[in-house]
């Protein structure tokens, strides 16, 4: 069983939804009179979820079915519709071809695509799904902080019978590191857990990810340290960047669909 099938029992309790968050996607969302959305690399729906409460259309998409699996059974308690399918964010037109009003990637999701190439892919892909005038809205880690300072330990976090220790490693690929994670979690009459896991990722920092936006046809880029609209310097939390797709295309021009494995690689 893969890292994030394990991690998704209990990921609502070590990740629970962010106030902050929610707020500036209720700001930013309500403000470009978005409609319809779709959240990728989802997880267990907990924004995609909440979001379809306020009357949006939404979409969500994993690569875990236990995850997807989650998001469903979100959707049904809360009495909303969420269209949720399994699969690879590279891929992203296969399963979605839009248009959205906005696309979502929160979460760190981005860092696992661990090529260069593979990121400006999905930038395209996500571009070619957005309505002219769309909003990309993306957050990742602040590695900026995590290059420049070293960092190798995370805090550790814990709740009542559980413990999740996060660690990096230097990646075994130029430009990668390894997320090095241990879960704990012993809840009689449930068995105990010990669960050890590595997942390479690529630490992408805010410069790299604007530029590469920019090139990709993302016009009006905002760069914050988090969700509460800080400056973004080596001492905040985290890249949230705001991309908005230009709201029209030049005249006689025709935006290419970008080519999507019919197949579709298997997501690492």
């Amino acid at each position: 069983m893969g890292f994030y099938s394990v991690l998704s029992r209990y990921y609502d309790e070590i990740f629970p939804p962010s106030p902050q968050a929610l707020a500036f996607l209720r700001e930013v969302l309500t403000g470009h009179r978005v409609r319809k959305v779709l959240d990728v690399a989802c997880g267990t729906g907990r924004y995609a979820v909440e979001l379809a409460t306020w009357g949006l259309k939404v979409s969500a998409l994993d690569f875990a079915w236990e995850m997807a699996q989650q998001v469903e059974e979100k959707a049904r308690a809360a009495a909303v519709q969420v269209e949720v399918r399994v699969g690879d964010m590279r891929q992203v037109p296969r399963y979605f071809p839009g248009p959205f009003h906005a696309v979502l990637c929160l979460g760190n999701s981005l860092a696992h695509l661990t090529e260069k190439g593979e990121i400006e892919t999905f930038f395209e892909r996500v571009h070619f799904i957005l309505r002219p005038g769309g909003l990309f809205i993306l957050q990742v880690v602040n590695f900026d902080r995590i290059l420049s300072q070293g960092i190798r330990t995370l805090p550790t976090i814990e709740r009542e019978g559980l413990i999740f220790e996060r660690y990096y490693d230097p990646g075994y690929l130029p430009g990668t590191i390894y997320f090095r994670t241990r879960l704990r979690v012993d809840r009689p009459p449930e068995p105990p857990l010990d669960y050890t896991a590595r997942t390479l990722l690529r630490p992408v920092r805010a410069a790299e990810l604007t530029a590469w936006l920019a090139e990709k046809g993302f016009g009006e880029l905002e760069l914050y340290g988090d969700f509460d609209r800080r400056p973004h310097d080596e001492e905040a939390p985290a890249i949230v960047v705001v991309a908005r797709k230009k709201p029209e295309e030049p005249k006689g021009a025709k935006q290419e669909a970008p080519v999507v494995d019919p197949a579709g690689p298997e997501y690492k």
